[in-house]
């Protein structure tokens, strides 16, 4: 275990390539990802950046407060809405597969041209506006919005924005707007993946391997930063999910310059930084890195691998917020039983924290339903066991597409919002 005291240095952008992902190494990073929890980061002193003071009109930091348009404190009471811009196996339950692991296996069974069709498909309807309609209908006031950096930039066509990731961002925040809910815009993957876990859709090349990713990483959050900048139902920008890197100066070093990068366009937003060692170790924190700004956390409690360290996690946050003026709020949590879901809502809402995110909205049933609840659910037909075979043997499946075609758009007209199962007893271990 590491202790101690090092001085942040600026990190120095260079221009090496990106190698393409391979899926093969998920599994193993994924096993390394959970004998690297109980790692403890290295104490980092952080110095306060000078920016202009946020517009009053958005959701902002006011005397180590997070507080409304009107001045009042803003408790954020969110759902978060992954599996549509960034996919990952788990909401599907077909294992644990990252997004890209998952499309070259479709794209095997269906064939090419057919796995675009569907990906479109999938895109323009997992999530609509009656989505959000729902989502506000059950009482949350925020959705914390994950994406995919390669639904806005292809890894081959680098600082070239897509249109249609502008269109699927901007629709959904439509919709928020008309609806009054608010919208955490939250990086899941940056180039090259900021952990080696399956979520991060992670390359053989992570984000701190290569200057070029963070490189991409920065310029990617100021175009986002400035398309959404006078954007009001915008709760904040979440800048990494769950980064996961062995010395503090990289991670800090990194949210610095995409800091930077944000304020030269948007004054307006509340940046969120997330913890070290996915979003459960803070030690290297020290004053806030800008004037408008929170930090996040996850807690979970999957196995004797991801224990229930939250106490643990709000006394260090609790630190940082006496010492230093930090807020602070719950970006995920949830993945358990009924009652450890009660238990950890009314742990959150007990303290100095502002806010808490439940995972996930809606996702295909498990076997361990029981104690894997979810908000909504999914409900498949007999053909969907096609979907998780062509995922496991996608070659030996291509014979038998049609039928996987099939299921896939069974499984898109059984996600609309009319046809989801709402969970009364987890929406009521919400206080909802």
């Amino acid at each position: 275990m590491l202790t101690g005291f090092q001085f942040l240095a600026e990190a120095a952008f260079g221009a090496l390539r990106r190698k393409p992902m391979k899926s093969r190494a998920i599994a193993f990073r994924s096993w390394i990802f959970l004998q690297s929890l109980a790692g403890m980061p290295v104490l980092l002193v952080c110095s306060v950046a000078a920016f202009p003071p946020p517009a009053q009109a958005y959701i902002h930091v006011k005397d180590g407060r997070i507080v409304d348009s009107g001045g009042k404190e803003f408790f954020m009471k969110a759902l978060h809405l992954e599996g549509w811009l960034i996919w990952q196996g788990p909401l599907w339950n077909v294992g644990l597969r990252s997004e890209t692991e998952m499309k070259e296996r479709m794209s095997l069974t269906l064939g090419e041209d057919a796995f675009a069709g569907f990906e479109q498909k999938f895109y323009d309807e997992f999530i609509t506006e009656a989505d959000v309609i729902k989502i506000k209908s059950l009482g949350f006031n925020t959705i914390r919005l994950s994406f995919n950096h390669s639904i806005l930039e292809k890894d081959n066509r680098p600082y070239v924005y897509r249109e249609q990731g502008w269109k699927q961002l901007d629709r959904f925040l439509d919709y928020a707007e008309k609806h009054n809910i608010y919208v955490m815009l939250t990086m899941h993957s940056a180039p090259g993946g900021q952990s080696n876990l399956f979520v991060c859709d992670p390359d053989d090349t992570l984000l701190w391997e290569s200057k070029e990713n963070r490189k991409r990483t920065v310029a990617l959050w100021k175009a986002i930063a400035e398309r959404y900048r006078n954007r009001p139902y915008v709760y904040g920008y979440e800048i990494l999910n769950e980064p996961d890197v062995s010395d503090w100066k990289e991670l800090l070093g990194l949210y610095r310059e995409i800091t930077s990068a944000i304020r030269s366009v948007d004054s307006n937003h509340m940046i969120i930084y997330q913890g070290n060692k996915h979003g459960r170790k803070f030690h290297g924190f020290g004053a806030p890195l800008d004037s408008n700004a929170a930090l996040s956390y996850h807690t979970y409690k999957i196995s004797i691998f991801v224990p229930d360290i939250t106490d643990e996690i709000l006394q260090a946050l609790g630190t940082l917020n006496r010492q230093h003026g930090w807020p602070y709020i719950n970006t995920e949590f949830g993945a358990n039983d009924l009652d450890w879901t009660r238990k950890k809502r009314i742990q959150m809402e007990g303290g100095p924290g502002q806010g808490w995110t439940f995972w996930p909205y809606k996702r295909v049933p498990s076997a361990m339903q029981d104690n894997f609840r979810h908000l909504v659910e999914i409900k498949t037909g007999e053909d969907w066991e096609m979907v998780d075979r062509s995922l496991k043997w996608p070659r030996a499946m291509s014979g038998e597409k049609e039928k996987v075609a099939r299921a896939l758009l069974a499984f898109l007209d059984a996600s609309r919002a009319e046809k989801l199962v709402v969970d009364q007893e987890i929406l009521g271990a919400l206080g909802l």
